[in-house]
């Protein structure tokens, strides 16, 4: 029994929210779906939500939430736009695109602190596509979780509905039911991100039984659920700290918010 659906957000605390929102939108072409004193919406293309909230500090996570990976059309020319847009290089040992096996890849931090990494999957010689009105990005592929007891950390997740894909001893992929994946690192500690990554969020079909199943299995809910908007959610906590928000959607007379719609499933990415 799968107890999530897949990912619908990731929430980052920063100081500048207007600084995230010119990176996010003016530079990698994301849409803006909202701004007020909140904080903004930022959509993928694939619908997953960047929830940007302010009161924040600049801040690279370093243990939970580390990162999240965009896949682009152009590697080369998504990093070049990033660092002109205020980016700057998170990986001295990588200060330029590199390939990995079937990957094109680059880690920058934003303007706000936190790291984002860019891939393009590359299929024979082509090793990019064209950039269209600025949009360089594709879809969200995944998170980055760096946790200090790996085992633990597969197994809650495996309980939860998802399958160990790959493991690389040092790190293992975390593949979700809406093809979208969980990387997950060693040489954490217990995280208590408050700002930068500060957690990401689940869609599920039943919020209530799979906060009960996170407690179950070395988890902790954080709060009991609420009603908001057109949402039922609920906060938790994994095995490594990591704040997990989980919610689903009524489809009934309540007026949607911000969160209309859930994002869509990817295809197989390597195939």
């Amino acid at each position: 029994m799968s107890y999530i659906q897949g990912l619908s957000h990731i929430n980052i605390k920063v100081e500048d929210v207007d600084a995230a929102v010119r990176f996010y939108c003016e530079g990698l072409g994301l849409h803006l779906k909202r701004r007020d004193r909140r904080g903004a919406i930022i959509t993928t293309p694939d619908n997953i939500i960047l929830e940007i909230t302010g009161n924040g500090a600049f801040v690279q996570n370093t243990s939970g939430i580390t990162h999240i990976c965009l896949n682009t059309y152009d590697v080369d020319a998504a990093f070049e736009r990033a660092l002109a847009f205020g980016a700057a290089i998170s990986r001295p040992q990588n200060p330029e695109p590199y390939t990995y096996k079937d990957l094109r890849m680059a880690f920058v931090s934003t303007p706000t602190g936190e790291e984002i990494e860019m891939w393009y999957i590359q299929k024979g010689d082509i090793f990019r596509e064209p950039v269209v009105n600025h949009q360089y990005i594709k879809c969200l592929t995944h998170v980055a979780v760096t946790v200090p007891d790996m085992s633990a950390s597969i197994k809650f997740y495996e309980a939860l509905g998802a399958r160990l894909k790959v493991d690389w001893e040092w790190g293992c992929s975390i593949q979700l039911p809406d093809m979208r994946e969980l990387e997950l690192f060693t040489g954490g500690e217990y995280s208590d991100n408050k700002n930068g990554y500060t957690h990401f969020c689940f869609y599920t079909e039943d919020v209530d039984a799979a906060a009960q199943k996170i407690a179950a299995i070395g988890g902790q809910i954080l709060g009991p659920g609420y009603d908001w908007s057109n949402l039922r959610i609920c906060f938790c906590k994994g095995p490594a700290g990591e704040v997990i928000e989980l919610f689903q959607m009524y489809h009934d007379h309540r007026e949607p918010d911000v969160y209309d719609t859930y994002p869509d499933k990817l295809p197989d990415l390597f195939a």
